[in-house]
């Protein structure tokens, strides 16, 4: 589709519409769920005077009274290609499985998702991707910049927030979610280091803290939707 033709499009459907429906395809939640793993305890609840909702989560115990860690630390395994690779690469693969019935560059793309993690003891890349899978299949925000393909060394973690996520709302506008993620023995501790982390995105004006990852979003958004990625840019 050519540039006027989206243009046209987009006066003649409506942008709120067009754009919360070419959003809402790039969530990866459709049939999959985190209750075999994690268990929701009470209802959101909205903190005095902010906007934030707060929701706690637990690992689910089995018949045997054990935590099932395991099981989800490989559910989590499962997700490190959707998380680490750009969509349009995915497609690339997906595209290849169909035309030769090979799955040769999918398990490429695993060994190359499994090769940015790294292999620092303190590492904190386990509650990104917790992170990722709570965002991206609980709460249906598909992850728009995938960070961890922007690696320069698989030594290093990448710098800014822990994730970047959005939602089309219904007027139109088109909402971002920065994530963070923390992994603390004291969950009070988890949770102030967190809001430290995220308080500099959360009062920026526009030219501070948050200017890098939009940068890093204006050049390396990937959505695998060609005419969603032309409508971004126009």
């Amino acid at each position: 589709m050519t540039q006027p033709d989206l243009a046209a499009r987009l006066r003649e459907g409506g942008v709120e519409a067009w754009l919360v429906e070419a959003v809402e395809r790039l969530a990866r939640d459709s049939g999959r769920s985190l209750d075999p793993y994690l268990t929701t305890v009470g209802n959101a609840s909205v903190l005095d005077d902010t906007r934030a909702s707060c929701r706690c989560h637990f690992v689910r115990i089995d018949p045997q009274g054990n935590a099932r860690v395991p099981a989800l630390i490989n559910m989590l395994t499962d997700q490190i290609v959707d998380y680490c690779i750009p969509r349009s690469r995915i497609e690339e693969a997906q595209g290849h499985l169909e035309r030769t019935g090979s799955t040769d560059k999918i398990l490429q793309l695993q060994r190359e998702a499994t090769s940015l993690f790294t292999k620092i003891k303190t590492t904190g890349e386990g509650g990104e991707l917790l992170l990722y899978a709570l965002l991206e299949i609980a709460l249906g925000l598909p992850q728009i910049l995938c960070k961890m393909s922007l690696k320069t060394s698989q030594q290093m973690h990448y710098h800014g927030v822990d994730g970047v996520h959005a939602r089309a709302l219904e007027d139109g506008k088109l909402a971002v979610y920065w994530g963070e993620a923390k992994l603390y023995a004291d969950v009070n501790a988890a949770i102030d280091a967190a809001m430290t982390s995220l308080a500099p995105f959360l009062l920026d004006t526009g030219n501070g803290a948050s200017q890098r990852d939009v940068i890093l979003l204006r050049d390396n958004a990937d959505t695998g939707d060609p005419e969603l990625q032309a409508g971004g840019a126009a």
